[in-house]
């Protein structure tokens, strides 16, 4: 009993561990627009301010 749930802990492992690596294989080579950043990760909200 004891190797039959050591060898379905393996077998989980590699499945999370596959799964880990075909999410940032696919997300890597996306080509996705919104996710390239110029640079800044600051929100700037000044516009519609007004300065007294």
């Amino acid at each position: 009993m004891k190797v039959k749930k050591m060898r379905l802990f393996i077998i989980a492992t590699f499945l999370v561990i596959i799964a880990v690596v075909l999410v940032l294989c696919f997300g890597y080579y996306s080509d996705d627009n919104k996710a390239k950043v110029d640079g800044t990760l600051v929100l700037n909200d000044t516009v519609g301010r007004v300065i007294f």
